[in-house]
């Protein structure tokens, strides 16, 4: 049995931004989806529920390389957190590796995403350059905002992260 699969409905159009589902058939399963963070959906408007991961890829016939967010919509066998983590970073590299091998591509752009903090681990923000937003993910989801304070703000007072880490001078910026 091979361990993912992609799934896609094809009499069903896909929500703005979504590129395909993914199936993880061996313990501990689950269903995620695999969204193209290529300005489709704002940065700002997203707020995802469940374990995610951000990464980048240049896809077969791209002119750019765009980040993209692999997230779990169905944790089916309430796999543990650092777990999925793994998994979904695998997951990412399997698709991106798919990606290119079914289009004959020499060389892949892969790569995850920097942590915001050596001191956060899963802790990763994405600014989105052209309109100024930015996307941060954090442990138990993603969630979008207007500005870079706002998503600071969010660590500091609702995630409650010392101002210490959220202000210091080795917080990195995905972009």
């Amino acid at each position: 049995m091979k361990r993912f699969y992609l799934c896609n409905n094809p009499d069903e159009e896909l929500p703005p931004g979504v590129l395909t589902y993914i199936y993880g058939a061996v313990k501990p399963r689950f269903f995620a989806t695999l969204t193209k963070l290529d300005g489709s959906i704002p940065l700002a408007s997203i707020a995802y529920v469940g374990i995610t991961v951000l990464f980048y890829f240049r896809a077969p016939g791209d002119e750019q390389v765009y980040p993209y967010a692999l997230r779990v919509t169905d944790n089916i066998d309430q796999g543990v957190h650092h777990d999925m983590i793994s998994i979904l970073q695998h997951v990412a590299e399997w698709y991106a590796y798919h990606q290119s091998a079914q289009a004959s591509a020499k060389h892949m752009e892969f790569g995850l995403l920097k942590e915001f903090s050596e001191q956060l681990n899963g802790f990763q923000i994405l600014e989105d350059e052209k309109t100024g937003s930015y996307l941060l993910n954090f442990a138990l989801g993603a969630h979008g905002f207007d500005s870079l304070d706002a998503a600071l703000k969010f660590l500091e007072v609702h995630l409650n992260i010392d101002k210490a880490i959220v202000y210091g001078p080795d917080r990195a910026i995905n972009r």
